[in-house]
Formats: C-alpha cells, sequence, structure tokens
C-alpha cells in the first residue's frame, strides 16, 4: 500500500517538524521522557485503547502511533467514501481488530480492512480517553465562548486558540491531527456527504466533554450544551489550521481531574437550557 506509506510518513515528519521545536526552547527534559510504561506490563491491559494520552502519545511527534496509521489509512482509502464516521462498521471486524490493537499489534491494516472499521477504531480511542481530548478544564471556557451566537466560527477559533496552543503536547498535536484529517474529510463532501455539521455532530461530543459526579450529570449537562459543543468543534474543523500550532508544552503525566462547577442558573429544565 504504497499510497497509504507515503501518507503516513508524511504526517509524521509533519507533526515531527510541528512539535519539535520544544527542545531548542528551553526544555530541561527529554521528549517523552515522563511517558508512563507500565500500562503494557499487566494482563489484560490494551496497549491503546482507554489508556492517557500521555502514555500512547509518540515521543518526537506527540501523536500516538494507531492515530497516524488510522489518519493515514482513512487519508488513502476513504476521503470518497459516502457517509464515512457514520456508516456501521462489521462489529466482528472491528472486534478482531480491536483485539490485535489491544495486544499491541501495529501496521493491522490492509487493502482489504473496512474504511468505516477503521473510523470506527479511531472514534472509539477518542471516546475512550481517560481525559478527553480538550481536556476537562477547557470544556466550560470553550462551551461558555461557543454559546455567544453572534460570533462567528473563525472569531470562535480565534478565541479558543490560547487555550488549544497551551494544551499539553500530546493533546494538542493529536488534535491538529484529527482536525486536519475532518478538514480534510470536509474538503470531499460532494462524494462523501460528510459536511462540517456532520462531523462536528459525530466528534464534537467525543473531544469536548465534561467531567461529572457521574454518568447521568455527565450526559445530561452535554444534552444541555450540545449546540454549543457543535458550534466549537465546527470552528475547529474549519479554522483551526488557519495557523500553525506554536504551543510548546511538553508530554504530560496523567493528571486527576475535578468535576467542572456547575454553571450558575437553572439546570432543571432542559428544554428552558437549550433555548437560552
Amino acid at each position: 500500500m504504497g499510497k497509504f506509506a507515503a501518507i503516513m510518513q508524511r504526517i509524521l515528519s509533519l507533526f515531527r517538524s510541528l512539535v519539535g521545536k520544544r527542545e531548542s526552547n528551553g526544555s530541561s527534559s527529554a521528549p517523552g521522557a515522563d511517558v508512563a510504561q507500565g500500562h503494557d506490563d499487566e494482563p489484560g491491559d490494551s496497549a491503546v485503547y482507554g489508556v492517557p494520552l500521555g502514555d500512547v502519545a509518540d515521543p518526537e511527534s506527540g501523536v500516538p502511533p494507531f492515530v497516524v496509521s488510522a489518519i493515514a489509512f482513512l487519508e488513502a482509502e476513504a476521503l470518497d467514501t459516502e457517509g464515512i464516521f457514520r456508516v456501521s462498521p462489521s462489529l466482528r471486524d472491528v472486534k478482531e481488530l480491536r483485539a490485535r490493537l489491544d495486544k499491541g499489534e501495529t501496521n493491522i491494516f490492509t487493502k482489504t480492512t473496512s474504511e468505516h472499521s477503521v473510523a470506527s477504531l479511531l472514534k472509539m480511542f477518542f471516546r475512550d480517553l481517560p481525559e478527553p481530548l480538550l481536556t476537562y478544564e477547557r470544556y466550560t471556557p470553550i462551551v461558555k465562548m461557543a454559546a455567544q451566537r453572534d460570533l462567528p466560527a473563525s472569531d470562535l477559533m480565534e478565541r479558543m486558540r490560547p487555550m488549544i496552543n497551551s494544551l499539553p503536547r500530546e493533546n494538542a498535536a493529536t488534535l491538529y491531527a484529527l482536525v486536519g484529517l475532518l478538514s480534510r474529510v470536509k474538503d470531499h463532501k460532494e462524494t462523501n456527504l460528510m459536511t462540517t455539521s456532520n462531523l462536528s455532530v459525530v466528534f464534537g461530543p467525543t473531544v469536548l466533554r465534561p467531567l461529572a459526579d457521574d454518568e447521568q450529570k455527565m450526559t445530561l449537562r452535554q444534552m444541555v450544551d450540545m449546540p454549543h459543543i457543535y458550534r466549537a468543534m465546527t470552528a475547529l474543523i474549519e479554522h483551526l489550521s488557519d495557523q500553525p500550532y506554536t504551543g510548546m508544552s511538553p508530554v504530560s503525566s496523567p493528571r486527576q481531574a475535578q468535576p467542572d462547577p456547575e454553571p450558575e442558573g437553572e439546570r432543571s429544565s432542559l428544554s428552558a437550557a437549550l433555548g437560552r
């Protein structure tokens, strides 16, 4: 799969150069020095899924190798695939591929691999992260910005940009990799039927989600905020790449996040909140 390999190499090179400036800016630790290694030592633990992003990030690029290979495959094989990221794949195929990834296997995608299976595996990876890609602490500020309905998507992106650039290195690099793919998928919307709006619905609640005391509270809060989550994701897809990534945060160690405080005002009425 020459095209696939070439695209994967280009993506790796891009993100190595993107975040490689860190050493010249006085970083005191070697890239990836604080990446935990313990999750592969315990039987039954996944090498890919449900693992803190810092534990699986490539020490040089900051992007997990699985994410690089999945993006390269989808860019080579799926940009014109109708309903990519929305059409359900074969559950059996996804389970088999995930089992191989859980065992630490690499280079598992071939010409016979379904694009929808790879798309599902990529969505699953971001859904299963212990902390979302945009982190818990940025959820409330981003949602509040996106709630300003008269703010154009380009202006919303520029207001979000300082928070993006201050993300941990692996989060920012992986976000740029994911959003770059989604932007290219959107560019082929005439054939794949995946508009920015469709992609925002698929990925917004995955990369931007709140931390709450229990699943029910989290779900309710996310439902209330969903229009704003979609707006934020739309701004990312359309305008994140308008400027290059300039953040220099190191690959981070897993940290214990605290739930966001409940926003002011009554949240008991879902319909009322959605109408604000």
